[in-house]
């Protein structure tokens, strides 16, 4: 799996995954699902550690993208809300993104911070008390 991400010059953020390229607007809010993989948007996107929370009827999961291509998936028996409320007052992240759609009949919400290129999100498994899905 490829995640990439790149500041834009107005302070939209864009986020490459997976071929597919979604525009975040300054205040995180998703505002166009697949903006097409055009230079504008692939030049200078950088690996950048994420941590997903996607919470559904189905219940909770917590990823981990460590620099692009290296992804752990995770439940919690915490709520989605109180991982959202966790992460946020550790403050080390540089910008919280937020996507909601539906995915068959299935409704979610994701909630996706991006941390510094040099951060080592492994803090968010104990922060989280996560367990690995295999």
């Amino acid at each position: 799996m490829l995640l990439m991400v790149k500041v834009m010059a107005n302070g939209d953020m864009c986020m490459i995954d997976n071929g597919h390229t979604r525009i975040y607007d300054k205040t995180g809010i998703l505002k166009n699902e697949d903006a097409g993989l055009i230079p504008q948007y692939t030049t200078g996107a950088l690996d950048m550690p994420v941590v997903s929370v996607l919470s559904s009827s189905d219940g909770v999961e917590v990823a981990l993208f460590n620099y692009g291509c290296d992804m752990r998936r995770f439940t919690t028996e915490l709520d989605s809300m109180s991982c959202v409320m966790k992460l946020q007052m550790l403050r080390k992240y540089i910008r919280m993104l937020k996507n909601s759609g539906e995915e068959g009949r299935v409704k979610f919400n994701q909630m996706i911070f991006v941390y510094p290129d040099d951060m080592d999100i492994g803090f968010v498994i104990n922060e989280l008390s996560l367990e690995e899905i295999v």
